[in-house]
């Protein structure tokens, strides 16, 4: 299970780094590609969590801890893009930051 959200989550990184580069570089990102990036991620997150309340490991805990981070800030980003309100190009990159040191705190938990 916990191999399969890591699948995912590598998934939801490609497509997240299409959508900082394309941020980066014009400001705009295509919605359906951002939803289809935080539906991915979303399941990943749920199989991580369910992985978690089945086996019990403290890498996965810390792993699964700042992926949440991450989670909550997209979902920020998210609703401020909804909402057609501008914010900082840093913080798509710290979103893209923190979930990168999840994903790795997951990888070294398998």
């Amino acid at each position: 299970m916990l191999s399969t959200a890591i699948a995912l989550f590598a998934i939801a990184i490609l497509v997240g780094i299409i959508l900082l580069t394309l941020f980066l570089m014009d400001g705009k990102t295509p919605r359906t590609l951002a939803r289809i990036h935080g539906v991915i991620a979303i399941i990943a997150l749920l199989l991580v969590i369910i992985s978690e309340a089945l086996y019990r490991s403290v890498p996965q805990v810390a792993g699964m801890s700042v992926i949440i981070i991450a989670a909550l800030l997209g979902a920020r980003l998210f609703m401020l893009g909804r909402r057609n309100q501008a914010f900082p190009k840093w913080l798509p990159a710290i979103h893209a930051v923190i979930a990168a040191v999840g994903f790795f705190l997951l990888l070294i938990s398998l």
